[in-house]
């Protein structure tokens, strides 16, 4: 065991705790790379680390029990069968698995992104779960242009703060909606919902909202497949969202 653990983290930084709640949103988010090949394992983290990952390499799903709640990515080239139990874990959190070998596996787990081996860093691109987000840079929110809504209010300023709070309550399951259309294909009704979203939460200063959802539309225009992962974060950004204005209002969620 002593020696598995020296071998993590001399290849990667040190993971965090083994829940993502109250992690610095500015950190790099972590994959997993489940390779027994020290040449491959080397040109995936180096990929990866140009997407904007920090990356855990483990060479057997032993390696990883201490780490793998952490993640949310991982990209497993040691066997179908090591992807397939790491997707029925992973999959109430989201997190996406890709297969990263010579042929699909057969029978294929839609669970499971297939990921033809040898690949490129465009290759990686192209599955839609491996860019890291530019939203996490972003504050959460713009805090003056949310106050001078209320500077110019006047009498309406309890008005102002109902409309604002309506707008972010119900911002969890406008994602949803989104997430639901493109699931089942109609890229466009969630392209426009993701657009129309977008621009009354940037008119309100909800920054890292409207700069994921800008995001989501690039990535509708291009008929990228459903991506899993980034519904399941957007779902719990909008929700972070919600809470950060109304308690900068000093409302609660019923607007009271």
């Amino acid at each position: 065991a002593a020696s598995q653990d020296s071998r993590l983290k001399a290849t990667t930084a040190s993971p965090p705790p083994s829940t993502n709640r109250g992690q610095d949103p500015g950190q790099r988010p972590f994959a997993l790379i489940l390779d027994d090949q020290r040449s491959s394992q080397q040109l995936t983290c180096l990929m990866l680390r140009h997407l904007g990952y920090e990356a855990i390499i483990a060479q057997s799903l032993e390696e990883i029990e201490d780490v793998v709640q952490s993640v949310q990515l991982c990209l497993v080239a040691t066997s179908p069968a090591d992807a397939d139990k790491l997707a029925a874990r992973l999959k109430p959190r989201g997190v996406a698995v890709i297969w990263a070998g010579p042929e699909s596996p057969s029978p294929d787990n839609p669970d499971v992104q297939f990921l033809a081996f040898p690949f490129t860093l465009r290759d990686l691109q192209k599955t839609q779960v491996a860019s890291v987000q530019q939203y996490q840079d972003e504050p959460l929110l713009e805090q003056e242009i949310l106050d001078s809504w209320l500077q110019i209010a006047g009498d309406e300023r309890d008005d102002i703060i109902a409309m604002i709070s309506r707008a972010v309550s119900v911002l969890p399951n406008t994602i949803e909606q989104i997430g639901q259309s493109w699931k089942q294909g109609e890229t466009e009704a969630a392209r426009e919902l993701a657009h129309k979203t977008r621009g009354s939460l940037s008119s309100y200063g909800i920054k890292r909202m409207a700069v994921a959802l800008a995001s989501v539309e690039e990535t509708l225009r291009s008929d990228a497949p459903y991506d899993l992962a980034l519904h399941t974060r957007l779902v719990k950004l909008a929700e972070d969202s919600a809470a950060a204005v109304h308690d900068h209002l000093g409302i609660d969620a019923d607007g009271a």
